[in-house]
C-alpha cells in the first residue's frame, strides 16, 4: 500500500479514500488505542470533578495525566498506519503500537510544547493569525514517531512538507473537520431524544472514530507528501546528473 501511495497525486478525495481504508482494515487496533485514552481520562474527569471545584490547583497534574494517555493513542496510531502502509508487513498489534509509542512519547512532548509556546508567541504579537503556524506544525506527531526527530528539527520537517502546499492542506483539513462537525451535530440530536446512558455511549462512539480516523487522516497525508517529496528530489538530481554529463562530453 506504500507504493500507491506515491503513485498518486495529494488531494482531498485520495486522503479520504485512503484513510478511510486504512482506517477499516485497522479499526480493531485504532478503536482499542482510542478506547485506552477516552475510558481512562473520561474516569479522570468523573473523580477529580468535585475536587477540582474545591482545588484548582489540582487541574494541573489532572491535565499532565490527560495529556500522557492522548500522547499514547496518537503516536501508538501513528505506527499502527505506517506499518499498515508498508507493502508484505506484518500486522500490528496494540500492545507493540504501545511500546513503540512510549519510546516517542517524551520528543513529542516537548516537540508540542515548543510548537504550542510559539504559536502562543504569535498570537500574543499579533504577528499572525494563530491557524498559520497551527497548519505548519500539523505533522509534528508523525514526525517525531515515524522519523525520530525532536524539538526545531521536527518543526522544520513539518514545515518543509507544508510549504507550497499550505492552503491544500489547510482546505483538507477544514473538509474533515466540517464532516465530523456535521456527524457530531446530527447524532447529538439523536442522543438528546435517547435515555442519558445511550447519549452517553453514543458520544464516546464518536469521540473514538474522530479522534481516530483524525489520525489516520494526518499520517497518510504526511506519508503521501513524503513520497512526493522523495520522487521530486530523485527527478531533480536524475536531471542535474543528466546535465553534469552533458558538461563533461562537451
Amino acid at each position: 500500500m506504500l507504493n500507491d501511495v506515491s503513485e498518486k497525486e495529494v488531494g482531498l478525495s485520495y486522503v479520504i479514500k485512503k484513510s478511510w481504508a486504512v482506517y477499516c482494515q485497522q479499526i480493531k487496533s485504532i478503536t482499542v488505542l482510542m478506547i485506552m485514552v477516552y475510558a481512562p481520562v473520561g474516569i479522570i474527569h468523573y473523580i477529580a470533578a468535585q475536587y477540582i471545584l474545591k482545588n484548582p490547583y489540582i487541574g494541573i497534574p489532572i491535565a499532565i495525566m490527560e495529556m500522557f494517555f492522548w500522547i499514547i493513542g496518537g503516536v501508538g496510531s501513528v505506527f499502527i498506519v505506517d506499518n499498515a502502509l508498508r507493502k508484505d508487513s506484518v500486522e500490528m498489534g496494540v500492545g507493540a503500537a504501545v511500546n513503540k509509542a512510549f519510546t516517542r512519547s517524551g520528543r513529542y512532548a516537548i516537540t508540542s510544547l515548543l510548537a504550542g509556546l510559539i504559536i502562543f508567541g504569535f498570537c500574543l504579537l499579533f504577528v499572525i493569525p494563530a491557524i498559520f503556524p497551527i497548519i505548519n506544525y500539523i505533522f509534528i506527531m508523525q514526525v517525531v514517531a515515524l522519523r525520530g526527530l525532536r524539538t526545531k528539527s521536527a518543526l522544520k520537517y513539518s514545515k518543509s512538507l507544508v510549504k507550497g502546499r499550505w492552503w491544500k492542506i489547510l482546505w483538507i483539513n477544514f473538509v474533515i473537520f466540517l464532516i465530523f462537525f456535521i456527524t457530531y451535530l446530527g447524532f447529538g440530536f439523536l442522543s438528546m431524544l435517547l435515555p442519558k446512558i445511550f447519549g452517553i455511549i453514543i458520544n464516546l462512539i464518536l469521540n473514538v472514530f474522530q479522534s481516530g480516523f483524525f489520525t489516520v487522516a494526518i499520517t497518510v497525508l504526511f506519508l503521501k507528501l513524503e513520497a512526493i517529496n522523495m520522487i521530486a528530489e530523485k527527478e531533480e538530481n536524475e536531471v542535474e546528473s543528466l546535465s553534469q554529463e552533458d558538461s563533461s562530453n562537451q
